[in-house]
């Protein structure tokens, strides 16, 4: 159903915090081998990507903090990052968050061109051009 749904131009796919045996010992959303090798490379979906929340228990018990799970989730092929908070602490944690991620393209970790190819993800299912072709 999924190479079906790609041919039809599905626009956005949202990756499951399951593991797979086999596959990966990560949660899928976090497994560079179920993002960027399953979906993107054997099945050709070059849309717009997103994790279930990255507040899940499944992620957690893998290990991850929120903000080591975006970085994570980021760079191995995820277009965004999804995750719950408390109403009064979302502010807080989404400082956190962007934070973690400036610093890891500081550091290298993240590379500033996977968070470029992410925002055209997002745009293109926006239908934003952001520069005219011609």
């Amino acid at each position: 159903p999924f190479r079906s749904a790609i041919a039809a131009g599905l626009p956005a796919v949202m990756v499951s915090n399951t593991r797979v045996p086999g596959l990966t010992r990560l949660p899928a959303s976090l497994s560079r081998s179920a993002v960027n090798g399953v979906l993107r490379r054997d099945l050709g979906f070059s849309g717009l990507v997103l994790p279930d929340s990255l507040s899940a228990g499944a992620v957690t018990a893998a290990g991850f903090g929120l903000e080591k799970a975006a970085v994570r989730a980021l760079a191995v092929g995820d277009d965004m990052v999804l995750f719950g908070s408390a109403p009064d602490g979302l502010s807080a944690t989404t400082r956190s968050v962007v934070h973690a991620v400036v610093s890891a393209v500081r550091a290298g970790h993240l590379p500033r061109a996977r968070l470029e190819s992410a925002v055209g993800h997002v745009l293109e299912v926006q239908h934003i051009e952001l520069c005219d072709p011609h």
